[in-house]
């Protein structure tokens, strides 16, 4: 029995032939590893919801509900995983809703680790000039540079690195990380989530004051340039 064929697509263009700018996850044939760098390799068919894709958007899903917004839906099957929400979310909350996605979905794969600095310095040249793409990554660093300024590296290279930090925080956060795994089992099993059954979920264990704390975190996460 034959595996299913892979095609290339990367989100964003590289600026360089090196440029080691994140730009997705690449899954090699015949391996379920995947590397944080690096093209995103996907089915041509469209796949049945896999753990680490649902680990993804069930993670947007829960930053969205910490940062006070009203999920509609979480898809994962049809090869358009999304999450549907209803209210539009500052640019700091959104990009920590952005970027607990590729982490969650990194840690499922048996890695999370922040992007280094040659990663960070690259995704801001590439969005700076501007030729980004609308991956999680550059759409986090779009959100950075208009905080900060165009080319103010070190400022939106900050903004991004706060941003990474409290994703990471929030996916780790044992209430957190049940929600994911609850609701990645429905959504292995359904391919989709209607919002109020997240927010049951979500409600039944993320505790107010767990909610409380991250909200106190966004809201000063891109105040102080000790972020």
């Amino acid at each position: 029995m034959t595996g299913p064929t892979f095609e290339l697509r990367r989100c964003c263009p590289p600026v360089a032939p090196d440029d080691p700018a994140p730009g997705g996850f690449i899954e090699r044939v015949g391996e379920q590893s995947r590397l944080a760098l690096g093209p995103t390799i996907a089915p041509t068919d469209p796949p049945r919801p896999d753990r680490p894709t649902c680990h993804h958007e069930a993670a947007h899903a829960a930053a969205t509900v910490i940062g006070g917004g009203i999920v509609r839906e979480i898809v994962c099957e049809g090869g358009n995983p999304h999450v549907g929400h209803e209210s539009a979310l500052s640019p700091v909350v959104d990009s920590v809703m952005l970027l607990t996605g590729p982490a969650a979905e990194g840690r499922a794969r048996g890695f999370a680790r922040p992007h280094g600095a040659a990663e960070v310095a690259a995704l801001w040249r590439r969005v700076n000039a501007p030729s980004g793409g609308r991956c999680d990554f550059c759409n986090v660093m779009r959100h950075a540079i208009l905080a900060a300024g165009l080319d103010r590296e070190e400022e939106a290279t900050r903004l991004y690195r706060a941003a990474e930090r409290l994703a990471h925080a929030i996916i780790w956060h044992p209430e957190v990380e049940r929600v994911i795994r609850i609701a990645t089992h429905e959504l292995m099993r359904d391919g989709r989530m209607d919002g109020a059954r997240f927010h049951t979920i979500a409600g039944d264990v993320i505790a107010p004051e767990t909610i409380r704390y991250f909200k106190k975190e966004l809201e000063k996460c891109w105040q102080s340039s000790e972020n």
